[in-house]
Formats: C-alpha cells, structure tokens, sequence
C-alpha cells in the first residue's frame, strides 16, 4: 500500500422516507490520484433502516455483489475501512443510500488519496484542509 497524500471527505443527509428503490446518490469526484482506501462513518442513529454502498462509475464496489440487487451495508455508531487494493478506481465515486426511518440520517465517506501515482495534485479548492492549525 501506498502513502496518502491527502484525505478527502464528502458527507451526506439522507432524508427520512428515501426507499432503496429511488436512493439518494452523492457524487465523489476525486480528480486525479489513486484513491488507496475509504472510510464510511455513521453515528449512532439509523437502527437498520439506513443503508448504503460505495460504487465507482456508478457500479457497485463495496460492498461486493454478485449480479443486479444492491447489497446494503447497515451501520449504526460505526465506521467501516476499506483498502481498495484491486478494486476499480477511476476517481469517480458514489455513495448510495437509502433510509426508511422517521428521521434523516448522515454518513460520511473519507478517501485517502495517493497523488504521487496518478499526476499532479488538483488545486487548492479540492485538497483536503490542513488541520493542523487546530491543534496550535
């Protein structure tokens, strides 16, 4: 595995009532590198009646299926880590989800991204921030 050379991260709201037939997908554009893992991370909440997948390029990666019906991961005060070792990476990412629940639910996706393998690194405006300020 390969070092990181920034960590992106996207999050998203799933509203009470979206049915896994007509999911809400968010759009994770990386730009170029090669993304070497993802974390998805869910707080305490969603009870079994959120579920999600990452796909790239709109299929389904993570997790793995076997023919056309979705797999679902269903996590609740977790988060999960994926090396992506093997698995497509064309920096065009998704995370698909549903919530049957009363209440929104949100998850974040984190992408560490390797840029020394895929090209240059893209602009400011899509690097990861520099945290280290807050610990000054």
């Amino acid at each position: 595995m390969s070092t990181v050379t920034r960590i992106v991260q996207f999050e998203a709201t799933v509203p009470a009532g979206t049915a896994a037939a007509n999911p809400l997908v968010t759009q994770c554009q990386l730009g170029p590198g090669t993304v070497e893992w993802v974390e998805i991370q869910v707080p305490p909440g969603p009870r079994g009646q959120m579920g999600l997948y990452v796909a790239s390029s709109l299929q389904q990666i993570i997790p793995y299926r076997v023919g056309a019906t979705p797999i679902w991961l269903t996590v609740d005060g977790a988060m999960l880590r994926y090396d992506l070792d093997g698995l497509p990476d064309s920096g065009d990412f998704q995370v698909v989800a549903y919530n049957t629940g009363n209440y929104p639910h949100t998850w974040w996706a984190r992408f560490g991204v390797n840029d020394e393998l895929g090209g240059p690194a893209p602009d400011a405006s899509t690097a990861a921030p520099d945290l280290s300020v807050l610990n000054s």
